[in-house]
């Protein structure tokens, strides 16, 4: 990190440079996504962390894009610099889960459910019964 010039650097450069880069290590994969703005679609940390637009490196995770409509079914990077308010939501077990909120919240999967016009949320699945009177059964 630390600017345009510290772009791609091998470590003992980026270390040594005069423009105050900083080295980081990443002893995994560099699964991640970059964010900060509509600009900071980098697919690398380093081009990330040193463009112009003051974009940051983070961990990618599975999950889903929520906030309304216009963020319907985006990817992590997209949702997260989307123009539109979008909220990445991480979701490290399986997608097992219940859409409600109202007669209309039927949706099977969570991005679908969180950004429909409906308002509906998406939440745990347990197992269990439905109650409330006759027209519940």
């Amino acid at each position: 990190t630390g600017g345009p010039n510290c772009a791609n650097k091998a470590q003992g450069k980026c270390m040594n440079s005069p423009y105050n880069c900083k080295w980081k290590c990443n002893y995994g994969k560099h699964e991640g996504v970059c964010s900060g703005g509509y600009n900071c679609d980098y697919t690398d940390p380093s081009s990330c962390e040193t463009s112009v637009y003051k974009c940051q490196w983070g961990q990618a995770c599975p999950g889903w894009c929520t906030g309304g409509p216009n963020c319907a079914n985006k990817a992590q990077g997209k949702c997260m610099n989307s123009p539109y308010n979008c909220k990445w939501k991480c979701n490290y077990g399986k997608h097992e889960g219940v859409c409600s909120g109202g007669y209309n919240c039927d949706y099977t999967d969570p991005s679908s459910c969180e950004t429909s016009v409906y308002k509906c949320q998406w939440g745990q699945a347990c197992p269990g019964w439905c109650t409330g009177g006759p027209n519940c059964a």
